[in-house]
């Protein structure tokens, strides 16, 4: 203590009583500068009636390097690693740039000396605006084919060549562009940032915004045909479908409200890209309902008198007509086939994966190294260096961290923690082998060493196992962990598991008897914190040298306390006298716990593990499984959470936000078709989606996740726009006197050209996103794009049918069914008994 307080500040006086030798000293004043090593060794601290006592009398004082807290290596070499984060508003790929050109511009830098880029999002982020810039304008590019295949074959004959062909598919290549450029103009007025997830909402919306152009300039095209006017074909054809394209616009829109108020993961991870979608599906209908028109009425002119519309079927309407009609005498029967094709597919989630998020793009690995506790650093560094002459065979750039922790501040003590682990950060390379965290595994798996090897990518967050064992009892604690560790651990695609009560290290645990301490004036914790300034060290001052300070840190000599019993030699000073440390505390050698854990205030232990698996979920029912098998003491909880927790949560939003879209829906179709029965009837064939969806899942191997499930909540409002089209002209068709026969068979022969034209163009628009197998953008627009696609499908060729028996049913069948029960119940006039009047 005297040391101390003399290093601390050369201007302080101690009071007399305490001892130097086992002689009684004082610490005597000086104003010495402290600026080399020969200052601190004469300086004073301590003086008696013999004369003064210098630093260099009573300790050995050196120059030496710093106590290792950590060790830091990249490659194999010693490093020192710097990290760059840019300003929440700062551009990404500017910030990185902008670092890369600094370091291209250093000067002075040593041979030996090398500097390396171990991750620059930068790049990644540049691949990914790339890859779906390139996917877009792919889907463009298909879109736009699909207009013309259609123009230029539905009707040959009325089509005046090839130029007149493409002029309609220039009208719809321009609405493209235009709604997506306005979309990103409203994203502007958000403030909303490019990312993968907003520039994966532009890659979809390429599909989608083409349907409302297409609706409208296919009935600006018809009426043309018939011999109308241009300007007047184009104003009475809008007029026409207007009122469909804003709602089946509104529906899509609206089922994206509900994740504005979402809270957790899928609200802040897809609302960007919901609102997106949404803002580009708003300029596509402004496009549709005003450039459109506008550039439609420069159609080619049809041979037809003014005010008739064409008749003359194609081949496909042909066909489509006569599948229909016989649906229509055979309503049963089609409806039956339906719902079981529909329940079937169900059948295919049993062979789907299901996971929170995969992974794609680049390739790494994380590394975890635990040596027993209590080893010295000399043999991580060993452990260390063996896996870095393997993981050099795999990868250009790797980063090692053995420690961490530091030295306190002063008066202060501490010490360097966790030089018996170690982490490494490893981006493989290209032709690096699939499962070769497994392989690692296997090589380096040794007795009293822990090695947690797992192979990460770029992509959403992901997770794996947490289980918690909480209860009043350790013991029981222990038990049912250790019981449920050996139970998990066989579970198929559950790897580097790890229990913290399996953790435990040799200590030196120094029990002190308050009662002796106090007799030197001294409490149990100031005794331990003179055993910890001896023993561990302290950080008291700093001296210049050479005009830089450098740190002096005060330590005992460590050959005073190599053993337990030297400890017990150590003296304890206090204001009341010395002791030795074996007089005031028993001191022995035990096991002792690494951590003490507690959850919601219960003594708890806990497992982790790594999931390898594809599908997470099944993972998670097999340990659900585990835990319910267990006998668990009084008292005694068992908690899961990790990835399980996550996908349970983001599932459970994802629902919530399908029922109350479907209400939503529902509400604006209620509102734009003037009916509460119409909509109900669109509502119930959108579980006819389900059967592309699964069988899309299913061939293309991919898992239902967040990513997939968004998109069956896109599906919601893209697959009511081709039945609101539909609906809406066959109750254009009733209100001129048409039964409901024939005006479903009028509406379906008019309706089949864009129903097909826009459900083909959204698919073809879609195809390039969903065979994209590169970058975490790609992994997000991949599943979506695949689940809308399939969906898309199934539901466009099962609405042609379904959807129209089921409208015949609730405006034709049903009513007459109820008018005849009706009847049935009311008495003939005949007999109706005549109230008796009085006289």
């Amino acid at each position: 203590f005297q040391v101390s307080s003399a290093l601390r500040d050369n201007n302080v006086t101690l009071p007399a009583g305490l001892l130097f030798d086992g002689t009684q000293a004082v610490i005597a004043k000086t104003t010495h500068s402290l600026e080399s090593l020969d200052d601190l060794r004469n300086l004073v601290v301590g003086a008696n009636e013999t004369g003064s006592v210098r630093l260099s009398e009573v300790a050995h004082v050196t120059f030496g390097s710093g106590r290792t807290s950590s060790i830091s290596r990249t490659n194999g070499k010693p490093g020192l690693s710097v990290s760059v984060s840019k300003e929440p508003e700062a551009n990404t790929v500017d910030v990185t740039t902008a670092v890369n050109d600094v370091l291209a511009s250093l000067e002075g830098i040593p041979d030996d000396v090398d500097v390396i880029v171990v991750t620059d999002q930068g790049p990644e982020i540049q691949g990914q605006i790339d890859n779906l810039v390139r996917e877009g304008t792919f889907g463009f590019l298909f879109a736009v084919s699909v207009v013309f295949a259609f123009m230029l074959t539905i009707r040959p004959t009325l089509v005046r060549g090839f130029f007149n062909t493409l002029r309609p598919t220039v009208v719809i290549g321009l609405s493209i562009p235009l709604s997506v450029f306005t979309g990103i103009l409203l994203m502007y007025w958000q403030d909303m940032t490019l990312n993968f997830m907003t520039l994966g909402g532009l890659a979809i919306s390429v599909g989608r915004v083409v349907d409302d152009s297409i609706v409208v300039l296919e009935n600006v095209y018809r009426h043309i045909q018939g011999g109308r006017e241009r300007w007047r074909a184009a104003l009475e054809a809008t007029r026409e479908v207007g009122p469909a394209i804003f709602a089946s616009t509104m529906t899509t829109v609206v089922v994206f409200v509900p994740l504005a108020f979402i809270q957790g993961l899928v609200g802040s991870f897809f609302l960007p890209f919901a609102l997106t979608v949404s803002f580009a599906l708003i300029a596509s209908l402004l496009v549709a309902l005003t450039a459109v028109p506008v550039l439609g009425a420069d159609l080619p002119e049809g041979a037809g008198d003014e005010g008739d519309l064409p008749q003359q079927d194609t081949w496909l309407q042909r066909t489509y007509l006569t599948i229909l009609k016989w649906a229509l005498g055979h309503r049963v029967v089609t409806l039956v086939a339906a719902a079981v094709i529909t329940v079937g597919s169900l059948g295919l989630m049993a062979t789907i994966p299901i996971n929170l998020f995969g992974g794609s793009g680049d390739r790494y690995l994380q590394i975890q190294l635990s040596l027993p506790p209590g080893s010295g650093v000399e043999q991580t560094v060993e452990a260390v260096t063996e896996i870095e002459t393997r993981v050099g065979e795999l990868s250009d750039v790797y980063t090692v961290s053995i420690g961490g922790g530091d030295f306190t501040g002063p008066g202060e003590t501490g010490g360097p923690t966790g030089l018996q682990k170690a982490s490494f950060f490893v981006r493989l390379s290209e032709d690096a082998p699939e499962g070769i965290a497994e392989t690692l595994r296997d090589e380096f798996e040794k007795p009293g060493q822990t090695l947690r090897v797992s192979e990460i990518s770029d992509g959403p967050p992901a997770g794996g196992v947490e289980i918690f064992v909480t209860g009043p009892n350790y013991n029981h604690i222990s038990d049912v962990t250790e019981e449920l560790a050996a139970s998990i651990s066989a579970i198929d695609g559950i790897v580097n598991l790890e229990s913290n009560v399996a953790e435990a290290r040799p200590e030196v645990a120094i029990e002190v008897d308050p009662e002796k301490a106090g007799s030197i004036g001294l409490t149990t914790r100031q005794v331990g914190l003179q055993i910890s300034q001896y023993t561990i060290g302290q950080r008291v001052t700093s001296i210049n040298v050479d005009g830089k300070a450098v740190d002096v840190v005060l330590t005992g000599d460590p050959r005073s306390t190599g053993s337990v019993d030297q400890l017990g030699s150590l003296v304890i000073v206090g204001p009341s006298g010395a002791a030795l440390l074996g007089d005031l505390a028993d001191t022995v050698l035990r096991e002792g716990p690494v951590s003490i854990s507690r959850t919601d205030g219960r003594r708890s232990a806990s497992i982790i593990a790594d999931i390898v698996s594809e599908d997470t979920q099944a993972v998670g029912v097999l340990v659900d499984e585990k835990i319910a098998a267990l006998d668990l003491p009084p008292g005694v909880a068992v908690n899961s959470g990790g990835i399980f927790a996550d996908i349970a949560e983001g599932f459970q939003a994802i629902f919530t936000a399908m029922a109350v879209g479907i209400i939503l829906v529902y509400l604006v179709m209620v509102a734009a078709l003037g009916s509460l029965r119409n909509p109900l009837v669109i509502i119930l064939t959108l579980p006819l989606t389900l059967v592309g969806v699964m069988v899309a899942l299913t061939v293309t191997d991919r898992a239902l996740g967040l990513a997939a499930m968004m998109g069956v909540l896109l599906l919601i409002g893209i697959v009511v726009t081709n039945a609101i089209v539909l609906i809406s002209f066959v109750e254009q068709q009733r209100a001129r006197g048409l039964t409901v026969y024939d005006a479903l068979i009028s509406g379906a022969r008019v309706r089949l050209r864009p129903i097909l034209m826009t459900a083909l163009t959204t698919s073809f628009a879609l195809l390039p996103l969903a065979v994209e197998t590169g970058g975490n953008g790609g992994l997000i627009s991949a599943e979506l794009a695949t689940v809308v696609i399939g969906g898309l499908t199934s539901s466009t060729a099962l609405t042609l049918l379904v959807l129209p028996i089921v409208y015949m049913l609730f405006n034709d069948s049903i009513p007459r069914l109820l008018n005849r029960l009706l009847r049935r119940g009311i008495p003939a006039p005949a007999e109706i008994p005549q109230p008796a009047v009085e006289e």
